[in-house]
This record gives structure tokens, sequence and C-alpha cells, in this order.
């Protein structure tokens, strides 16, 4: 008898809740469902997140915060943010970004750097370890888990180029439903 690995399906996002903080204070909220197996709320929150990054302050002392928190089908949760504003100062000639910024490789990326996979830039080898020393083990297996067993769709690489959004992945969370946010969306 011969056996069959089957390798499980992984866990999805049921819903993405976006907060917008303009520079001014005012806040827009937008909660992303999944209403069936082919939705796409990542996509969806992308389309979201492009419209206001096309709104963001071109200057470098300001800057628009999308608060964020990826609700997935088990009650685990990440929680974090994006800073949206023109990296060099002045809007580029063909608007805010010819790329968009795909919050699934944002939060891939955090993961990774909390799992100890990718070292921060501006870190040194030491400022990393010292990081990940204060964050834990149980911390790094947390976002080693997110990152096998969770469906985060793969389409390129986080960037920070002049007008993405720029993630400060060390406010990150990620946790279960014990440890994430008691909201849902």
């Amino acid at each position: 008898m011969s056996a069959r690995i089957h390798s499980l399906p992984k866990i999805q996002a049921s819903a993405i809740v976006l907060e917008r903080v303009r520079h001014g204070g005012d806040k827009t909220r937008v909660e992303v469902k999944r209403f069936s197996p082919d939705d796409d709320v990542w996509e969806r929150a992308d389309r979201i997140i492009s419209g206001w990054r096309a709104e963001a302050p071109l200057h470098d002392e300001f800057y628009d915060r999308v608060e964020f928190v990826v609700f997935f089908e088990n009650g685990a949760t990440f929680v974090s943010f994006l800073v949206l504003q023109y990296a060099g100062g002045e809007a580029p000639d063909a608007g805010p970004s010819d790329a968009p910024t795909r919050l699934a490789d944002e939060v891939r990326s955090s993961a990774q750097m909390f799992a100890g996979h990718r070292r921060p830039a501006g870190f040194s080898a030491l400022q990393y370890v010292e990081m990940l020393r204060c964050y834990g083990r149980a911390s790094r297996e947390s976002y080693e888990n997110m990152l096998r067993y969770y469906e985060i769709p793969s389409a390129g690489t986080a960037g920070t180029a002049a007008g993405q959004s720029v993630l400060l992945g060390a406010h990150a969370h990620h946790g279960g439903a014990a440890a994430g946010s008691d909201e849902g969306p």
C-alpha cells in the first residue's frame, strides 16, 4: 500500500479591515469581506489602498496612515499599518506610482522578518538578532506558522520605492483569536 501525502489547504483570509488616518486626523474605515471561495479580499483591499495612496501627501514631513487587520478563517488575526506618502517629496511625472502596493507582499515581508528569515533594511546583523531575541522564540514560531499555514498570495515582492507605501513592520502583531483583536469585521 502506498502512502499519499496530501497537503492541506492553507487558511484563507476572511476579511480585511482598513482604516485610513489622514494627515489632518480624518478617518475612513472600510471592511473588505470574503463572500465566496473565489472572492479575493487581498486584491480588493489593494485597490482601496491604491486609491488612498493616489491622494497621499506629497511632502516628506506629512503622511497618511493605514491601519489594518487581516482576519483569517480560524480566528487568527494580523494587525499592522502602512504609511502612505511619496518617499522623494516630489510627485513623480506618472502619478503616485506605476507599481501598486500589494498588502499580501507587505504582510509576508513582515512575517518573514519576525520569523527570522529577512533582516530589515537599516538593521545590522547584531541589531536584528537582538530584536528577534526581544520578541522571543514563541513570536518567531508564530510568524513561521503564519508563513507555513496561512494563505498569503504571492505575486511579487514588497518594495519601498518612491510613491509606494512603506510597512513599518516593527508594529505588526499576529496571533490567534485570544491574542488578536477582539473586534470582528
